[in-house]
């Protein structure tokens, strides 16, 4: 039993307070630690550790049992989301409904790419996949959970929002990872700041939205994609690059 703070003979074991003594109990006091300021997160991480031991991590998402936290875990892919085949019939839904409004990147070239599985070795290429499943999941929601019902994946709002936000965060984790070898950027993330941008512009977020559209405009006046008088690249990265900027002129005004 704890004595109270004024007890003055909580510290003395021979002479217990009278509640301890009627109870035949030890007389104890512990003083709780008492902490000003915010919460240190690195501090409570540390002592989630401490408690759960050296390999604790953060609950995986339920969504997808494949599924790991991108931020606490190291090698990501496009099936950290959601199954390969479920991916694929996602994007083509992307060409089907939204590449005649954002027509880019270039179909052919992107879907050899994903067979191919470059996100496996590419992060700016998962990057913009991530980015791309979730502005079509974002941008045309009942075509997209039609799919994940037909995939046996659960349809239902939850289900939804928890694989938007896993299109967000991996397309986020492998844009910063690709950073790390390319602090400019290039046309890829220049893409993936446009989608990501419509993303939050689909949720209201208004002032995300305008901020990762104004760091893909960034990207593409830096690494001059802009200007249509480079002949020395490959005529389909050319087109891209002025999809993309015109694009972005026309969301931007």
């Amino acid at each position: 039993m704890k004595a109270k703070a004024n007890c003055p003979q909580c510290n003395d074991d021979t002479h217990p307070c009278a509640g301890c003594a009627a109870l035949n109990l030890q007389c104890t006091f512990e003083r709780a630690e008492k902490r000003r300021g915010p919460a240190n997160k690195h501090a409570e991480a540390i002592r989630r550790e401490q408690v759960h031991g050296a390999h604790y991590s953060s609950p995986s998402n339920d969504l997808n049992p494949a599924y790991t936290d991108p931020f606490n875990q190291g090698p990501i892919s496009v099936e950290n989301i959601l199954p390969l085949p479920v991916i694929t019939q996602l994007v083509e839904g992307y060409y089907t409904f939204l590449y005649p409004t954002w027509p880019f990147p270039i179909r052919s070239a992107f879907t050899e790419n994903l067979r191919q599985r470059v996100d496996l070795q590419d992060a700016s290429f998962l990057a913009l996949t991530a980015s791309l499943i979730g502005t079509f999941m974002a941008c045309v929601p009942h075509r997209a959970m039609q799919m994940l019902a037909a995939a046996n994946i659960a349809n239902d709002e939850g289900t939804y929002t928890k694989t938007l936000h896993t299109c967000e965060a991996v397309s986020k984790q492998a844009r910063a990872k690709a950073q790390v070898h390319n602090m400019v950027g290039d046309i890829y993330t220049a893409m993936t700041d446009f989608f990501l941008s419509l993303m939050m512009g689909s949720s209201f977020d208004h002032k995300r939205r305008f901020l990762l559209l104004d760091q893909s405009l960034t990207t593409v006046m830096y690494l001059n994609l802009d200007h249509e008088e480079d002949n020395d690249i490959d005529p389909s990265k050319h087109e891209t690059r002025s999809r993309l900027f015109w694009s972005i002129f026309a969301l931007a005004k």
